[in-house]
């Protein structure tokens, strides 16, 4: 499917609009049934092309940028990468704690039955498992590089 933007002294605007809708902004006007940026750059269009998203460090985010015109006249979407500001930074590391908290969570409920008077299993060694859970967010490097304990067997 083609995708084409709309165009202001030839700076791509606004949003992307498909083939379809494109056509349907100008029902009087017959189109070719491959449509080109020779044909759609009259109207004010042009050819654009969606482009997956940079692969981000920690405290990083992409923000869209101006679409950059190919050799083949498409305009491609293009990302500016940047570093969150302190407050962003704050959020993303409280957002991560709360995942590895409901994760860290989520083992000591599966293993709630170790501690039951009659389970059979060694409870001590669960009894350390859980502890080890528990001290997760005093770990260095919570929320982000902490050490998992090792599940008794």
């Amino acid at each position: 499917m083609s995708f084409l933007i709309k165009l202001e002294n030839n700076i791509p605007t606004g949003n992307a609009v498909d083939e379809l809708n494109f056509r349907m902004l100008f029902p009087k006007t017959s189109f070719p049934s491959l449509l080109t940026s020779e044909v759609v750059e009259p109207f004010c269009f042009g050819m654009y092309d969606f482009s997956s998203q940079p692969n981000l460090e920690r405290y990083e985010k992409a923000i869209e940028a101006t679409p950059i015109k190919n050799e083949f006249g498409v305009f491609i979407q293009s990302w500016d990468i940047v570093s969150m500001s302190d407050e962003e930074k704050s959020k993303v590391d409280y957002l991560n704690s709360n995942m590895v908290r409901r994760e860290r969570n989520y083992k000591l409920m599966e293993c709630d039955w170790t501690q039951l008077q009659d389970a059979p299993v060694n409870s001590q060694d669960w009894v350390s498992y859980r502890n080890a859970l528990r001290e997760l967010p005093s770990q260095v490097g919570f929320p982000w590089d902490i050490i998992w304990p090792l599940k008794p067997e």
